[in-house]
């Protein structure tokens, strides 16, 4: 079972990068969340890069789905007509100058809408009976990519069992006793079904009547 454990969460660098997404994603823990649990796990510098690396994960990610999403037309417009008045020109300018003002001094920051999601407090649940995806669902308007992340990432995978196994009406292809038989056993086994079979070559008619014909003579030769 260590084996087993080691081989998909032994080495953090080998992990799927989408666990976490996951976590990111989900509104309970966030990005805060990933990062206590890495510094937890490993020593306070190692943790610390991995969280920054997984968090530059999760940006490119999101930078990805923006690209597929179709931008909402946020355009207005601006001097409708030629026959607009000199004071609405001096107003619009005006404004102009006022926002370019506003937005040199930092005073305006064009957020995207992953850093308005990290920044805003987990949600907090009194009970375990949290619906993830209802809650993407009643935010979607608020985080329409990460909405789209989320259903993607959350979305629950498609069962691995083989086909003919989930709809056969039969027994068990492995029973109970083959399943505890332990990896030696199975293959000494397998060992001697080939050994036997090998040296199993099938007869034909002609052999069996030359053997028959030759116990009936020896039987002859006896009775006289």
């Amino acid at each position: 079972m260590k084996e087993k454990y080691d081989k998909y969460w032994g080495d953090v660098n080998k992990m799927n990068k989408l666990i976490y997404v996951v976590v990111v994603v989900e509104p309970r823990y966030k990005l805060e969340f990933l990062e206590f649990a890495l510094v937890e796990e490993y020593e306070n510098e190692i943790g610390w890069k991995l969280a920054n690396d997984k968090k530059l994960v999760v940006k490119e990610l999101f930078q990805e789905y923006k690209k597929t999403c179709q931008p909402k037309s946020t355009q207005t417009q601006v001097n409708q007509g030629q026959s607009s008045n000199k004071s609405s020109r001096i107003q619009s300018a005006l404004g102009e100058r006022f926002m370019r003002q506003k937005m040199e001094s930092g005073e305006v920051e064009s957020k995207c809408e992953l850093d308005v999601y990290l920044k805003e407090s987990v949600y907090v649940t009194k009970n375990d009976e949290f619906d993830i995806l209802k809650w993407w669902k009643v935010n979607s308007s608020r985080f329409p990519i990460l909405a789209q992340l989320a259903r993607d990432e959350l979305a629950i995978p498609i069962s691995t069992v083989a086909s003919e196994s989930t709809f056969s009406t039969g027994g068990r292809v492995l029973d109970p006793y083959r399943s505890s038989l332990s990896p030696k056993v199975v293959e000494g086994l397998l060992c001697a079904q080939d050994w036997l079979r090998s040296y199993t070559r099938p007869k034909t008619i002609e052999e069996d009547f030359e053997d028959l014909e030759k116990f009936e003579e020896g039987i002859l030769i006896l009775n006289f």
